[in-house]
């Protein structure tokens, strides 16, 4: 999320109590409302969380730290990998922590 799309999306949840109310400001979101916040005063100042519609739960007490504790990997490097994986025989079993394709 680039400063402009964090502005801009910050303008657009304005109304937003959880957020506005909790001095949290957004540096990352997964396609909704939900995100990863940091808070810009009081207690929470420079403090990560994680939003979820109407619930807080801290992450971490600097972006450093949480940086620090981000896993990086690649999965495959193939442009067309979307398009070679048949999605309707994926499954995941309860408890399985991996995908798997049926035969």
């Amino acid at each position: 999320m680039t400063i402009e799309q964090s502005y801009n999306y910050r303008k657009e949840i304005e109304d937003s109590d959880i957020q506005k109310t909790n001095f949290l400001y957004p540096i990352g979101i997964n396609g909704s409302y939900d995100g990863i916040n940091l808070g810009i005063e009081g207690d929470k100042k420079d403090k990560i969380f994680w939003v979820n519609e109407d619930e807080i739960t801290f992450i971490s007490d600097s972006i450093f730290d949480f940086i620090r504790g981000l896993d990086i990997w690649t999965v495959k490097e193939d442009p067309d990998l979307a398009s070679s994986v048949p999605f309707d025989k994926l499954y995941k079993n309860w408890g399985d922590e991996i995908w798997q394709l049926k035969d």
